[in-house]
């Protein structure tokens, strides 16, 4: 059995790679279960340490099985959408968990280059990285993605354009008998049966007590992301969602 895994950095393990978690972890029993010798590149990063415990990863390791996580860095909607698809119409896995991203989060053609981007970001804090890779080399397109962010962007119709790909995709779903679920970081004003809930509401922004990283170093490491035990605490809610469908 393969689950593929598809969403942003909540999914792709953000914030657990850097050495200023590992240094506030690394003497506590489940850190020291990591099997190799944890290695920091240049930047200050151990991809493989973060890698090990996201969620996708504990759920291949719990259920012996093969993953593919498609997720990355500043990911949006439609890349999302687009990477599900081509998944699904190659017959790549037998379920697929969708996160969906920030609907601010947009996807650009730029013609100078031939290239798609990841726009994401606000102001000086905006990144482009080219599709598929994390790099952030393309500056001239920031400030295109600022002007959007403006004068285009419209989040009712996002948040629209969201909800119209899970119809599509559950009836997709439904119709092919192939498991997609979904889950997301911002509020939907929609949800069916393939949602993963998290608490009483829909969305991950109700993670609460040590799920980050900020509230699980108690403000000393100021990231949103995912700590351990929130990846632990999601891995958790999919597999009893699975075993509730009977999938497993």
């Amino acid at each position: 059995m393969m689950i593929q895994f598809y969403g942003c950095s909540y999914s792709d393990g953000g914030g657990m790679d850097t050495k200023e978690y590992h240094d506030y972890v690394k003497n506590e029993d489940w850190a020291k279960k990591y099997p190799k010798k944890t290695f920091f590149d240049r930047d200050g990063f151990d991809i493989e340490f973060k890698n090990y415990f996201r969620y996708s990863d504990i759920i291949k390791r719990e259920l012996n099985c093969e993953i593919k996580n498609n997720s990355c860095t500043g990911n949006n909607n439609q890349h999302i959408f687009d990477t599900l698809m081509n998944e699904l119409e190659n017959n790549i896995g037998d379920i697929h968990i969708v996160q969906w991203s920030h609907f601010w989060r947009q996807k650009l053609w730029y013609e100078k280059n031939k290239k798609f981007y990841r726009l994401s970001g606000f102001q000086q804090d905006t990144v482009a990285f080219e599709e598929n890779t994390d790099n952030d080399d393309c500056k001239d397109i920031h400030n295109i993605f600022n002007q959007w962010i403006e004068h285009h962007f419209n989040e009712e119709y996002e948040i629209q354009k969201v909800v119209n790909y899970i119809k599509l995709l559950t009836s997709y779903s439904n119709d092919k008998n192939i498991p997609i679920y979904f889950m997301t970081f911002d509020m939907l004003p929609y949800k069916n049966e393939k949602f993963i809930n998290f608490h009483d509401k829909l969305n991950l922004n109700t993670l609460c007590n040590q799920d980050t990283i900020q509230k699980y170093t108690k403000d000393k490491i100021m990231d949103g992301h995912l700590s351990h035990v929130g990846n632990n605490m999601i891995a958790e809610k999919i597999i009893n969602k699975l075993k509730q469908d009977e999938l497993l």
